[in-house]
């Protein structure tokens, strides 16, 4: 899992279904259990958890879970992976959190974006991260919808997808003018307006712009 992340109050775990990894350092306290740990060895080195154990690095909390006793050391495990190895192990958590919480994946939206980002799937992180968006505007959690929309259209450009990022300027837009921002919002609807080639949205931009 990501150590630099694994500090979050909201960062996903590794689920026992990601058969691709043999343990993970994440405690298990809540049904829903916040990251403490993540997974620190693809199957296939079975030496691996004694080693850790015997230079003190890792604690043994059940028969299989382990928990790193200090959050650097997590995180220094992490910075060593290569970049693909990264990408390799959020995809796995990403892919993991859809088949534990397929009846609730819009509660965990938000963990998913951030998983297949990491992982550089694009589209997958667009779709997750413009739902968590939507998710945050509709509780009034401005600065995470601006954050998580942010996210989103950084992937609609890397996917060239010039009509979508106007569709997210335009939702940010709308967040800022919730916010009395009108300033930004006003910036991003003209941003809206010239991404868009779309006649019926240039209209509705040109009238929010006044």
């Amino acid at each position: 899992f990501d150590a630099e992340e694994g500090l979050r109050p909201d960062a996903p775990i590794l689920h026992p279904e990601a058969d691709e990894y043999v343990w993970t350092g994440a405690k298990r306290e809540t049904p829903h259990p916040n990251a403490q740990g993540y997974a620190l060895k693809q199957r296939g080195d079975p030496d691996l958890e004694k080693i850790f154990a015997q230079a003190h690095l890792v604690v043994e909390e059940t028969d299989e879970t382990f928990a790193f006793r200090h959050a650097l050391t997590r995180q220094t495990i992490y910075s060593e992976l290569l970049a693909r190895e990264r990408k390799v192990l959020h995809r796995t958590v990403a892919e993991a959190l859809e088949r534990c919480y397929a009846d609730t994946l819009d509660t965990h939206a938000g963990e998913l974006a951030y998983q297949f980002y990491e992982a550089g799937l694009w589209a997958q992180a667009l779709e997750w991260a413009q739902r968590a968006a939507e998710n945050a505007e509709r509780l009034y959690a401005h600065g995470e919808a601006l954050s998580l929309y942010a996210r989103t259209r950084d992937c609609a450009e890397r996917l060239g997808q010039t009509e979508q990022v106007a569709i997210i300027d335009q939702a940010i837009a709308h967040v800022h003018r919730a916010q009395s921002q009108f300033s930004q919002a006003l910036e991003s609807y003209a941003r809206a307006l010239q991404a868009t080639s779309d006649p019926a949205r240039r209209a509705v931009l040109k009238a929010e712009l006044g």
